[in-house]
């Protein structure tokens, strides 16, 4: 057997291992690929650090979906939805490829959030952003990821929200993780939370302060809600094409935990027509709301249900469907909120908010939702069990606007306001009639008097004729 030459035998040993590397290398680096929204997911954000009045130790968190390469991304903050209003920007550099699956951590002027270098438990900073890159402790404001001028992610950040529940240490504001998705963490303030108390650490400047900088999130247990705590403020009981809902308004100043309370629903004649349900969210995470927040509850479908393919819905009111309980638009009925007890041990439920509604009292049209506006929203559970201080939704509530050009009223998820004024009652034997409003027979009168004076104008011209 003919060997080949030593040189060509060490040709070819090189050839092979050339080779070797660069399939070794192929399968190591991820393949190139345009940056994509998604890629990765803004997770957590320290607005406003313990350190005294130091804009200093802001940082902020991602996870990392899909591998990409994070070299001359952008940062941006803007005072609205729109990038290209940014007030503040910070250009990445020195980071490169990042691999899926991993939590990163970008940092103010620290080349570390937990700890200092050297340190048993230091935590480094990913990338550390310099003084033109900061955040808003007074008004809200939003933050981009850009790779490419692609949108990575973004998220709404308003630190009056959670202020009041953070106690003592500054806190970080955390998303709940079951939103962990760049679709599902816009949605402000519902899909964040603050962290336990116990989940404190040691900042870079030597500061106690919450939250979990690079791992997985947690959030504190909310309380249950007390009598006066949380109100029904809107009905919708005559839809056009949106399902039937509700909405609640906690006007207590923290979060509360409404998961597996009951909404109960019954006929107030005595009759058997009762049903209930309840309220929880499809994907098993805890049902909350936040200090301040009003909340849509809707039927079985979201308010842009498309009767075709209801799944297709983008709930735009993060709203919170139920089955079971009824919404009838007849008769007299009604509503109760109860809640388990703050305890979780005794069997005695907390009746939280109830209404006796009739929709036969007001003079209102299918697709007008009636609401309740509290004159001080802490009160609005007090203040709304006499039906009469509701008002139907007016045409200045246009909501939604469907292909029939026809609209939906009402003001979901917000507090509206009684642009028609509430209902009055009267003594003259007329049942109810919006306040302000004039009376059916003296519309007729004067109607019949205006008659009266054109006939009596045009009659002598007829004669003269």
């Amino acid at each position: 057997m003919i060997q080949p030459p030593p040189r060509a035998r060490w040709g070819a040993v090189r050839l092979s291992l050339a080779l070797v590397v660069l399939l070794v290398a192929t399968v190591a680096t991820p393949a190139a690929r345009a940056a994509t929204p998604g890629d990765v997911v803004i997770t957590e954000i320290m607005v406003a650090p313990p350190t005294d009045g130091s804009a200093y130790r802001e940082w902020f968190e991602i996870y990392v979906t899909n591998s990409l390469s994070l070299e001359d991304c952008w940062l941006k903050r803007s005072p609205t939805a729109d990038p290209a209003d940014a007030d503040q920007e910070q250009r990445i550099d020195g980071v490169g490829t990042v691999w899926a699956e991993q939590y990163l951590l970008f940092a103010r002027d620290e080349d570390y959030v937990v700890g200092d270098e050297g340190e048993a438990n230091a935590v480094a900073a990913t990338f550390s952003y310099d003084y033109f890159l900061s955040f808003s402790n007074t008004e809200p404001f939003h933050l981009f990821m850009i790779c490419d001028e692609v949108v990575l992610d973004a998220i709404e950040m308003d630190w009056s929200l959670f202020d009041d529940d953070c106690e003592g240490n500054g806190c970080a504001v955390a998303l709940r993780s079951e939103r962990l998705s760049a679709n599902a963490n816009d949605l402000l303030p519902s899909a964040w939370c603050l962290p336990p108390p116990e989940l404190t650490f040691v900042n870079s400047a030597g500061d106690l302060a919450m939250g979990t900088p690079g791992e997985a999130n947690e959030c504190r247990v909310e309380a249950r809600p007390q009598p006066g705590d949380v109100a029904f403020t809107e009905l919708m009981l005559t839809p056009g094409e949106t399902p039937a809902w509700f909405e609640l308004h906690n006007s207590a100043e923290h979060s509360v935990l409404l998961q597996d309370c009951l909404l109960r629903r019954r006929s107030t004649d005595d009759s058997d027509d009762a049903d209930y349900t309840t309220l929880a969210v499809a994907d098993g995470a805890p049902l909350h709301l936040h200090g301040g927040e009003t909340r849509v509850f809707a039927a079985g479908s979201c308010l842009d249900a498309d009767p075709d393919d209801p799944a297709a819905a983008s709930c735009p009111y993060d709203e919170i469907l139920f089955d079971g309980a009824t919404l009838p638009a007849n008769g007299e009925h009604r509503l109760e909120l109860a809640c388990p007890p703050e305890d979780g041990e005794s069997s005695d439920e907390v009746t939280v908010d109830e209404v006796t509604y009739q929709l036969a009292s007001f003079e209102v049209e299918a697709r007008h939702s009636l609401q309740f506006v509290p004159d001080d929203p802490a009160q609005a559970a007090g203040d709304n069990d006499r039906w009469t201080d509701w008002c139907p939704a007016v045409d200045a509530q246009c909501f939604m606007r469907h292909e029939s050009e026809l609209c939906e009223y009402g003001t979901p998820g917000s507090l509206g306001e009684c642009l028609a004024g509430p209902v009055e009652e009267v003594d003259d034997g007329c049942a109810c009639r919006l306040a302000g409003g004039r009376r059916p027979e003296a519309a007729l009168l004067v109607i019949g008097l205006l008659s009266w004076v054109v006939r009596s104008w045009r009659r002598p011209v007829k004669d003269g004729r």
